[in-house]
């Protein structure tokens, strides 16, 4: 029986579409619509981890400013860069997903403020290392995204946002 088939040739443009557009249809689809979503939440996802060590780093002590020394006070600077990311990623304080968060999971956060530089040269991530020459704050972020149709695979994107502090010359 398949022998008559394969060779009447009866029907073989379709059943070549049929073949053709079942692996280009979802290639098309991740390539319009889930490809773009992924790059969108990931720049979004830079920008917010950039956003809260900005935020985190201007969370300067002043009593030492006034005596010449630049110092992060440590407790206030992760609270200001944790208040940043959950209210991009809409989370709960404890960084658990809301209703509408636009991630995945929950993420993974580490803030580190390092004040003591002459100590702390470099700083080692697992996306690199980092050179310190100022007081500085380093995030670290592990943040499951996922996209329209290939939701069932969610991507996590790792980034690492530093932002340093120094007196302008």
């Amino acid at each position: 029986m398949l022998k008559k088939y394969f060779k009447s040739q009866k029907g073989i443009t379709t059943i070549d579409t049929i073949v053709f557009l079942s692996i280009a249809l979802p290639i098309m689809i991740f390539f319009t619509v889930d490809f773009p979503l992924m790059m969108a939440t990931n720049r979004k996802v830079k920008a917010t981890l950039d956003n809260a060590a900005s935020t985190a780093i201007l969370q300067i002590d002043e009593t030492k400013v006034s005596q010449g020394e630049l110092y992060i006070d440590e407790v206030e600077s992760k609270k200001m860069a944790l208040k940043v990311i959950t209210e991009t990623f809409n989370l709960n304080n404890d960084l658990t997903l809301k209703e509408n968060s636009i991630i995945a999971g929950t993420p993974i956060i580490d803030v580190v403020v390092i004040n003591n530089v002459t100590n702390t040269k470099y700083y080692d991530t697992s996306n690199g290392r980092f050179e310190i020459k100022n007081p500085s704050v380093l995030i670290y972020g592990e943040v499951p995204v996922r996209g329209t149709f290939f939701s069932h695979s969610p991507k996590t994107i790792k980034y690492t946002a530093v932002a340093q502090v120094q007196f302008r010359e």
